[in-house]
């Protein structure tokens, strides 16, 4: 599935249908495809990548952050 890019860098988001209870999420994408934002019923959680696109921050919908670092190998430290 091809997708054009919109002006601001993003995406068009991936609607989800509701399953077990939880309400619809909206999954947005940036140009190189990388989940960068996830939105729900319970909140929002956000994402950054690295250069080699490993997933090296993660904000909660809490507000609470989460930091990876990675090894030469790209295992999760």
């Amino acid at each position: 599935m091809a997708h054009e890019p919109r002006p601001h860098g993003l995406l068009p988001v991936d609607e989800l249908p509701s399953c077990g209870g939880w309400a619809t999420r909206r999954r947005i994408y940036d140009t190189q495809n990388r989940l960068v934002k996830a939105e729900g019923a319970g909140g929002t959680e956000q994402y950054r990548y690295d250069h080699k696109n490993l997933r090296i921050w993660k904000q909660n919908a809490d507000g609470t952050e989460t930091f990876s670092f990675y090894e030469e190998t790209e295992e999760s430290l």
